[in-house]
């Protein structure tokens, strides 16, 4: 009995130890397992976000916030009106408060690390009317873009074949827009280009202009047209000669379309350079023969010197002048094409 006892006492005290043992195991196994802040399941080592607040521990220690405090997302160093975590999700440097260097503050910015550029771009032209005498016209356009900081640029002038129909065109305006507008308004004028008296085309069928008002946010723009294609002939009437001009355009946003923006700019300067240098000799041709006309005309007692003749050059000046518009004006009517 002795022994059996013995035996009983040691079996007991070997479970006891083997629990004890089990238990401090589990508890050294608990109280010295890899860190996790968060308790996420993943170890702080493993974790790029070790308090859980939405911006990585490389993104905190590079602007010496702190990976391990959770607050700091809330709060606002650079009070640019954009949390750090707002700053994280928008890619903006939370300790200045003009990330992209564009004027509006991060908290008001479209894109706080982007400076906005919108690229307004026509593809395609067509006179619907005859609008010169002759096969070779010349245009050109307007473009302005109203709001906070309004600008207003006119291009080149066009040369182009009047039996040609429509005309495929790459005219693009780049504009830096305003990034805390959201709406940019744009307007266009598209002329004719004249010796005396320069005329406005009709681009919409509402009012001459085209006014269209371009969302940075949704990328799309709506007003006198929103798929565009825009013409002079919608408001209906195409019997007499209106100075109806259709063009295709399109507009797009470096937000957006990156990489179109970027071969854009790349282009310019390169063959365009060639095309627009062409075209402003043409121009300044023109120019100089329009200044001296119009010079000639407004002093009379210059061609008086030369007695009958030069009255003669004079008033023959003047008579081809309004000769010109009064035919193109009056007489040229829409050839319905």
């Amino acid at each position: 009995m002795e022994g059996s006892g013995g035996a009983k006492f040691i079996a007991i005290a070997l479970a006891i130890a083997l629990v004890a043992t089990a238990g401090t195991y589990f508890v050294f196994f608990a109280s010295f397992g890899p860190p996790d802040l968060d308790h996420d399941g993943i170890p702080d080592a493993q974790d790029p976000d070790d308090d859980n607040d939405g911006m990585t521990d490389e993104w905190e220690a590079k602007y010496s916030l702190n990976p391990r405090d959770p607050s700091d997302a809330s709060q606002d160093g650079d009070r640019d009106e954009l949390p750090n975590g707002a700053e994280f999700l928008r890619r903006s440097d939370p300790t200045d408060p003009d990330t992209d260097d564009d004027g509006p503050i991060d908290g008001r910015d479209i894109d706080p690390a982007v400076d906005t550029v919108v690229a307004f771009q026509y593809t395609r032209f067509e006179v619907e009317d005859p609008i010169d005498v002759g096969t070779q016209a010349d245009v050109y356009f307007r473009i302005g873009m109203f709001g906070t900081r309004p600008v207003e640029l006119t291009s080149s002038v066009i040369f182009y074949d009047t039996n040609a129909g429509d005309i495929p065109a790459d005219f693009t305006t780049i504009f830096n827009v305003p990034d805390d507008q959201g709406i940019v308004p744009f307007r266009t004028t598209w002329m004719d280009r004249d010796l005396f008296f320069d005329d406005e085309l009709d681009v919409s069928g509402i009012g001459n202009a085209l006014d269209v008002n371009y969302s940075l946010q949704t990328h799309t723009w709506s007003g006198d047209d929103s798929d565009g294609v825009v013409s002079g002939n919608d408001d209906g009437s195409t019997t007499w000669d209106e100075n109806d001009i259709t063009v295709w355009y399109r507009i797009f946003d470096s937000l957006s379309r990156p990489d179109e923006i970027n071969e854009v700019l790349d282009a310019m300067g390169s063959e365009h350079g060639v095309q627009d240098f062409n075209q402003a000799v043409r121009t300044l041709g023109h120019v100089i023969l329009e200044q001296f006309i119009s010079w000639a005309l407004a002093h009379p007692e210059f061609f008086g010197r030369f007695g009958e003749w030069g009255a003669l050059l004079a008033t023959g000046l003047t008579i081809l002048a309004l000769a010109v518009k009064y035919y193109r004006l009056v007489f040229l009517q829409n050839d319905d094409r």
